[in-house]
C-alpha cells in the first residue's frame, strides 16, 4: 500500500523464498510489483531456512542494479528513491538496530538495507562465513545479518547509517502493538505506549 501511496519512480520486486500462495502473487502482481521466484537449490536447510541465507541467495542471483531490500513487515510512510542517490557513494546504507534506544552492538538491521551491485562481494563474504561457522560463539546460527554486519566492522566498509529514529523509530521497543493515525494530513505510526 506505501509503494501504491507514494507512486515510487523505481519498480518493486517481491522475492518468493518459500512458495508464495498463488493469489498474493496475483495480487503483486497485479500492483506492478514484480515477483522472483528463488531457488534452495544445493543450499542446505540449515543454511537456506536457518540463517536466513534465502535472502542473500536472491540478490546474489539478482540483475538489477540497486535493491532496498525491505522485510515484508517493514513499514515505510515515504518515497524512498532519495537512499537510490545515495548508495553511489556507500557499500550500504543501513539503519542501526536499536533495543529500548540502546545501539545492539555493531548490529543494523536487514529489514532494510540499501544494496548495489558492486557490493555482491559482502554478500558472498557473508555466505561463506556462514557456511564455515555455521554457529556464532558456538551457541546460535550464525545468521546474514550476523555474518554481514561482522565483516562491514571487521573490513572497515564505507556504510552509510540512517537516522534510526527517522527511519525506523518503532524499534525501540519491538513487543508493543502499532497504531497508525493521521495528524495534519500524513500518516504516523505509533508505539501503544505512545
Amino acid at each position: 500500500k506505501s509503494y501504491l501511496f507514494y507512486n515510487h519512480e523505481h519498480e518493486f520486486r517481491a522475492y518468493d523464498y518459500n512458495s508464495l500462495e498463488e493469489d498474493k502473487v496475483a495480487k503483486l502482481k497485479e500492483v506492478g510489483v514484480e515477483v522472483i521466484k528463488v531457488e534452495q537449490g544445493d543450499w542446505t536447510h540449515q543454511m537456506y531456512f536457518m540463517q536466513y541465507g534465502f535472502k542473500w541467495k536472491g540478490l546474489i542471483e539478482s540483475d538489477c542494479d540497486i535493491e532496498i531490500l525491505l522485510d515484508c513487515d517493514t513499514i515505510f510512510l515515504d518515497n524512498l528513491n532519495d537512499l537510490i542517490e545515495k548508495i553511489k557513494d556507500y557499500e550500504l546504507i543501513v539503519v542501526p538496530e536499536y533495543v529500548k534506544g540502546h545501539r545492539a552492538g555493531n548490529l543494523f538491521n536487514i529489514g532494510l538495507m540499501v544494496y548495489k551491485k558492486e557490493s555482491r562481494y559482502l554478500l558472498e563474504q557473508s555466505v561463506q562465513r556462514m557456511k564455515d561457522e555455521p554457529l556464532r560463539n558456538n551457541i546460535a546460527p550464525n545468521t546474514e545479518m550476523f555474518s554481514l554486519c561482522d565483516i562491514v566492522e571487521e573490513d572497515d566498509i564505507n556504510v552509510l547509517e540512517l537516522d534510526w529514529k527517522q527511519y525506523m523509530h518503532l524499534w525501540g521497543n519491538h513487543l508493543l502493538k502499532k497504531t497508525l493515525e493521521i495528524q495534519d494530513g500524513k500518516f504516523v505510526v505509533k508505539n501503544e505506549d505512545g
